[in-house]
């Protein structure tokens, strides 16, 4: 009887497994779940997207017909709400479920949603997948407004130079001393720092956001 494998996940990961389980198998069942509805892309390309220096189709981990030529049975656009290893099943949150003989989690992080006293819908944005990109692009909608970026890690600092191709007026809020403190030392950081300032970014170091005041 042919395995059945499914892999939750459609990024890099989720991609390279399939098409690996596809190599070494080629009469088994591959289905690839994910909540996001588009082909396999690149997401660390999202910021280079809200820049402008490249397009959707140009971030494409695949060919669009990749999925069909290897058999692969893309299932997008739904989140899997359960594992029951007894039954060898994902439940998905449209009540269905999917059967597996081998179950790969290729997910990937999340993006962290702070809570802030005084946002609403709207007001807060995260950067991970390209809905995130396009949502923070219809927000700016070619307008020059004023941008708070909440923490100096390597997608902050880049989605803050993504803004910044668009005009915007952008101040990044650092809880520590120094940008980058996870990869860099004071005087190592400062040299990008200095770079960032030069191109009109304004930084707040020892604080975080406490609440969002309007008006």
């Amino acid at each position: 009887m042919a395995m059945r494998y499914v892999v939750i996940g459609n990024s890099a990961a989720g991609v390279f497994a399939a098409d690996a389980i596809r190599a070494r198998d080629p009469d088994g069942s591959v289905t690839i779940v994910s909540e996001e509805r588009e082909q396999a892309y690149s997401r660390c390309l999202t910021t280079y997207y809200v820049g402008g220096q490249t397009t959707a189709e140009h971030m494409r981990i695949r060919p669009d017909d990749h999925n069909e030529r290897l058999r692969i049975e893309f299932v997008g656009g739904k989140r899997v709400t359960g594992i029951r290893p007894a039954e060898r099943e994902i439940d998905l949150d449209d009540g269905s479920a999917i059967g597996y003989d081998k179950l790969l989690i290729a997910s990937g992080a999340s993006a962290n949603r702070q809570e802030i006293e005084g946002a609403g819908p709207g007001d807060v944005f995260v950067m991970r997948t390209m809905a995130d990109a396009d949502a923070l692009l219809a927000a700016i909608d070619g307008q020059r407004k004023r941008v708070a970026v909440l923490g100096a890690g390597l997608v902050s600092l880049k989605t803050a130079g993504a803004l910044a191709e668009h005009g915007q007026d952008i101040t990044i809020v650092v809880t520590s001393q120094h940008i980058l403190s996870q990869q860099f030392d004071h005087e190592s950081a400062d040299v990008l720092k200095r770079r960032l300032e030069d191109g009109g970014v304004r930084f707040i170091f020892g604080a975080s956001a406490a609440r969002l005041m309007h008006g």
